[in-house]
């Protein structure tokens, strides 16, 4: 959580200082305002003393950035940290003699930032804290001067000025004639264990010394104070000793201090080894000179064989792009790339690097913070297939929508025509090849349809173990003598709510493509599991059932299995498959909602994973059997309302042959003529689902607000699941284009014999 440190823009580029101050108010920070110029800025640090200034170099105006941070710095003592798109030498020289807090190179992301601004703040409050006690220190010493005390040649005091005085507790007067050690008595400062007196080593040694680094003083009253200290011998014209003097000086504050860097120092290193992203440290020619824990973990190696080597040695640049170190130039703060590397085992990985510089000892060094992406990028790959999957499912919806009102021209006719003339009639034979290649263009339809996710579905409670065992006649004949079929079947597998014909479909298909990728023969292995799904994409957290199909063929590249599940998209020879049979499976299970994995290498077979959610506790539903109707008219009044000129003829062509009086419209708004003019005596709507204008919805719900047992037949194209929710009564139903005519007239008397 960033500070609530209140900081001053300099940017004389507006939309760029906005920017900025939205960035800093994100962050947490109190912005005092912006400042377009050198001069604005001099006069709004006076007025608002910032904790903090952020200082664009390049500045319109007699005065630029450098020389505004320059007056900042000598007259109020604001930190600065400069913001610029440039780095050239003479601009940096320049910046360095303003002594910044930082730099930045825009353009910069809020991370980088945020780092730069705390330790801005962190380097003034110490430097600060340091000043002040520096300037402490240097009144008192020019004041007063060291502590000092004098002894004879016994050891025993003889003079203590004020500031020993002070420290020891001891008044002069008092100390006189005691010994040393019973005014001075210093201690460790670990364990307390009472020190020798500099005094008596310079006694027994007649050398001078100085005090360990770690004593402690302890006053008449029990205080203890930090010191360091000097003891010299006093000797006469003969070299003979008179005495010893004795200089020390309190550094508690100055240990306090050493000890408020020693911890911050110890933060750092934390964070570095316990960082989740790796981290180099480079010297100006790109060599590897220190790195943390997540980057050994991410290269796969310890730290000291990374050691010495450069970036370029080590990691790709994705694209082609150009390594940071290709000019013999150390990378400027703010640049990010991405690379590709390979760890010792094989294993690759994808990472995100951002670079960042400072000065160590006068040395310039790059910091790079490496981000793993693999994962991410696999599942951005994952979502952009699943988003081109999606556009051209609608795609293939649509298509197959207006394919679906000419098969009903064409389908429907060549029926009436194929009942009408003889089969010993030389046209009998053609016509069948029409019904019969109709037949198969609403096939194709469907499959679309299916894919699509727009496809009519009659949805029970099911088990997928029940389906592979009554499937295993039909696999085996289909595959033949080569391939051996395996099942290994969960016994505890729960129900999920799909259409029979299309878990079914499903089977058949990917036993089919299975067959094919094992052309000298191989195993069919068919699973299923029930499973907990917390991370799999595309599907919400619960437990799901899988069907697992695996086979042991020739396998697939990368290449085909980024098409795999598009329309038409085959890997056989012309004539040999429409490239259909994996878009209509990924179809069924995405209209399941369900998901679908691949897993294949070239060689080593493939497998398919479908995950349907568990139904829990579904009951399979009892489908009742067809009525034994009359489909001929019983004297009823049919309003027929379609836009497709085409299509409405051929229905009204059959409805009459029928014997139905048809009233019909090409629109919602002449529907509603038509029944006000026949004053509302019509037994029947048959009305396209799909229209321009007033919809078959929209027409229904009119009709049936003045006459509430209206019965409704809706006729569509498409058959996803809003639509069918509009046929969800006994008075309504849905008729999927294109449809034979036998079919819409059962339909009709199914409806009209219906209570």
């Amino acid at each position: 959580m960033a500070s609530q440190a209140r900081i001053l823009i300099v940017e004389d580029e507006a939309i760029v200082a906005l920017d900025l101050e939205l960035q800093l108010k994100r962050l947490g920070y109190r912005v005092l305002g912006s400042a377009a110029s050198a001069e604005e800025a001099i006069r709004m640090t006076a007025e608002h003393l910032p904790d903090l200034v952020l200082m664009d170099i390049r500045l319109q105006g007699e005065l630029d950035g450098i020389a505004a941070a320059e007056i900042v710095r000598r007259e109020h003592a604001r930190p600065v940290i400069f913001l610029t798109a440039h780095a050239d030498d003479a601009t940096l020289q320049r910046a360095r003699l303003s002594e910044p807090f930082g730099y930045l190179l825009k353009p910069f992301e809020e991370r980088e930032l945020l780092t730069a601004i705390e330790m801005g703040l962190y380097k003034h409050s110490a430097e600060t804290r340091l000043r002040r006690d520096e300037r402490r220190f240097a009144t008192t010493l020019s004041s007063i001067g060291d502590a000092v005390i004098a002894t004879d040649a016994l050891g025993k005091i003889t003079f203590m000025n004020p500031i020993a005085e002070q420290a020891t507790g001891w008044q002069e007067d008092d100390a006189k004639g005691l010994a040393l050690d019973k005014v001075f008595a210093i201690v460790e400062e670990t364990g307390r264990k009472p020190l020798e007196t500099p005094v008596q080593r310079v006694l027994r040694h007649m050398q001078p010394v100085e005090l360990a680094n770690n004593a402690l003083l302890r006053g008449k009253e029990g205080r203890e104070i930090a010191i360091e200290d000097s003891a010299a011998p006093i000797l006469d014209d003969h070299g003979n000793c008179q005495g010893v003097v004795l200089v020390f000086r309190d550094v508690t504050q100055r240990r306090r201090l050493q000890q408020e860097m020693q911890e911050s120092e110890a933060r750092k290193a934390a964070i570095f080894q316990s960082a989740p992203d790796g981290i180099l440290i480079l010297d100006a020619q790109g060599i590897l000179r220190e790195c943390n824990p997540a980057a050994e973990r991410l290269f796969g190696v310890k730290c000291e064989n990374l050691l010495g080597r450069s970036l370029d040695g080590l990691l790709t640049p994705i694209d082609g792009a150009a390594f940071p170190w290709h000019d013999a130039k150390p990378p400027t703060t703010g640049v990010r790339q991405e690379f590709r590397g390979r760890q010792p085992g094989g294993a690759s990985f994808q990472v995100e690097i951002a670079l960042g510089q400072y000065s160590w000892g006068g040395e310039p060094m790059t910091v790079a913070f490496l981000r793993d992406v693999t994962s991410a990028r696999v599942v951005e790959d994952q979502l952009r297939q699943a988003q081109k999957m999606e556009g051209i499912g609608q795609l293939a919806g649509g298509i197959a929508h207006d394919f679906n009102n000419l098969l009903t021209i064409i389908n429907g006719y060549s029926m009436v025509l194929q009942t009408s003339i003889p089969e010993s009639h030389p046209w009998h034979a053609q016509v069948t090849q029409i019904v019969e290649a109709g037949n198969r263009a609403a096939n194709l339809t469907r499959q679309l349809l299916s894919f699509s996710r727009k496809s009519m579905v009659q949805p029970s409670a099911l088990h997928l173990n029940v389906i592979i065992a009554g499937m295993q006649n039909i696999l085996g004949r289909l595959l033949g003598e080569k391939v051996r079929i395996i099942t290994d079947l969960d016994p505890d597998l729960g129900t999920i709510r799909a259409d029979a014909g299309q878990i079914e479909q499903i089977l058949l298909n990917l036993a089919v493509n299975a067959r094919d990728a094992m052309p000298h023969g191989g195993d069919l292995i068919l699973a299923t599991e029930s499973r907990f799904c917390s991370n799999v994409l595309g599907l919400a957290p619960g437990r799901y059932q899988v069907l697992c199909v695996r086979d042991t063929g020739v396998g697939m590249d990368e290449a085909v299995k980024a098409h795999l599940f598009e329309p038409f998209f085959t890997t056989k020879e012309i004539g040999k498959g429409t490239g259909m049979g994996l878009a209509t499976v990924y179809g069924i299970v995405q209209q399941s909602r369900g998901h679908i994995a691949v897993e294949s290498t070239p060689g080593a077979g493939t497998t398919f994973r479908l995950y349907f959610p568990t139904a829990e506790g579904a009951m399979a539903e009892a489908i009742p059997p067809p009525l034994a109707l009359d489909w001929t008219s019983k004297g009823e009044t049919v309003l027929l309302v379609e836009d497709d000129p085409d299509v409405r003829h051929f229905i009204f062509r059959v409805l009459g042959m029928a014997g139905y009086r048809v009233l019909e419209a090409e629109s919602g708004q002449e529907a509603l003529q038509q029944v006000e003019q026949a004053g509302g005596a019509v037994d029947l709507l048959v009305s396209d689902m799909i229209m321009p204008g007033m919809n078959g919805q929209e027409l229904s719900a009119q009709l049936r607000q003045r006459w509430p047992s209206l019965k409704v037949l809706f006729l569509t194209g498409y058959a996803d699941v809003n639509l069918i929710s509009e046929a969800d009564d006994a008075h309504r139903a849905l008729l999927l284009k294109p449809f034979e005519p036998e079919a819409l007239l059962r339909k009709l008397r199914e409806m009209l014999a219906a209570k």
